[in-house]
């Protein structure tokens, strides 16, 4: 079974997927973590480790990086999906405003 875990870094930051496996791997140095799902949003990630390592990754973070206010706790909920399909807006007509006036 999977935990979910929080921390305070995201894209505005520049965490990627990569980045945080490998911040995760140097951190905890334990190769029988597994990751799960890895949700990185603007200020923020979500991801998931395996139950019986998340209080491990959790405490691993607090005495790496205490100086920089990164920020790793258990996180509640599941994972939410990205939405694929956007909806689009409906279409307004618009008169190009640069178009030559014949009139």
């Amino acid at each position: 079974s999977m935990s979910r875990l929080y921390i305070n870094l995201g894209t505005k930051q520049g965490l990627n997927p990569n980045r945080l496996l490998g911040m995760i791997n140097e951190t905890v140095q334990d190769r029988s973590v597994r990751i799960g799902e890895i949700e990185v949003l603007r200020s923020f990630t979500f991801f998931e480790v395996n139950q019986r390592h998340a209080a491990n990754v959790v405490k691993a973070f607090e005495g790496k990086y205490a100086g920089d206010r990164i920020k790793v706790d258990m996180a509640e909920g599941k994972i939410t999906p990205r939405p694929t399909v956007r909806k689009k807006k409906p279409r307004t007509e618009s008169r190009n405003k640069f178009q030559k006036d014949n009139s």
